[in-house]
Parts: C-alpha cells; structure tokens; sequence
C-alpha cells in the first residue's frame, strides 16, 4: 500500500515580520542571539488537519557557528480568547531567554533547524500534529548571532495536509 502526502489548501498559513492581509506577525527580523518571538494566535477553522507541514526559512545577519540550533515550537489556546500556553496572549511578542526556558515545556516541540556556517537562506521542514485550531509560532535563537534585518529574509509556514493510500 503506497500513502500519498497532498496539500489540503494551496494557501498556507504565514508568518512574517509585516504582515499583509490573511497573513500572521511573528518578529524575526534581527533576532538576538538566546532570544525568542512568539506569533500572532491563527484560527485553523476548516484548515485542521491532522497532519501539518511547518516550513520555516531564515538568514542570519553573520556566519553562525556550524550546528547551533534554532528550535521551533507552537503554542496553543482552546478557543480565540483563552490565553495561550505559558500565558502568553493572542498578539506577536518577544521572550527572555530565560522566560522560554521556564515556559519551553508548555509548547509544542516541533523541530529545530541545526544551522550552517553560511549567511545564505536556509529552510527546514516538519510533519507534525496540532493539538488544536488555535495556534502561536515559537522560534527560539539558539545561535551565536542575530538573523539578518532584512524582513523578506524569514517566513513561516503551517501548511495543511491530508494522506491518500493507494492499493
């Protein structure tokens, strides 16, 4: 039996430094280093779905050294009001470093992104569960340097999916 992984909606979910319409704010531009940004709370309605693809692409502003990490996480709220997980509200917003240590457990662990000692564009992928419709990105800078200021050079992505099994 052979399974399919197939895009539910050509319109992902997106975060980004200046949102546009039906798109999310999530601060990454210049990120300091040992620092964290949680996204503005997105409603995934008709969206949910049981498997999700989280993309995410960044620059850094300098060469990081080689195999520190950039760890991604999400939030989640039962409904539109209820505060988020480790009490965060539905707004974009930055976190200590030492807050996101105390708080990282309450998050959804989706992945990290082990960066390269480039300044060009990386990009890492994920297939993960949400838990509920009511979503907040994490990125947490684990490296040496900040990302590049230059807004364009970040973008995240909850892409929704379905599987087909073919006989």
């Amino acid at each position: 039996m052979a399974r399919e992984l197939k895009l539910l909606d050509a319109n992902p979910f997106k975060w980004v430094n200046t949102p546009a319409e039906s798109e999310y704010a999530l601060t990454m531009r210049s990120l300091a280093a040992a620092t964290a940004s949680i996204g503005a709370r997105a409603f995934l309605g008709n969206k949910f779905s049981p498997e999700m693809v989280l993309s995410f692409k960044y620059k850094s502003l300098s060469a990081p050294t080689a195999g520190n990490f950039i760890n991604l996480y999400l939030a989640y709220s039962i409904d539109a009001t209820t505060t988020a997980s480790a009490g965060y509200s539905n707004a974009a917003a930055s976190i200590t470093g030492a807050d996101l240590l105390d708080k990282q457990f309450q998050f959804q662990n989706v992945g990290y992104l082990s960066v390269d000692n480039i300044t060009t564009e990386q990009r890492v992928f994920f297939l993960f569960s949400p838990i509920t419709p009511y979503v907040q990105p994490v990125i947490y800078n684990g490296t040496t340097v900040a990302f590049s200021a230059t807004a364009a050079d970040h973008e995240l992505l909850l892409i929704p999916t379905y599987r087909v099994f073919t006989v």
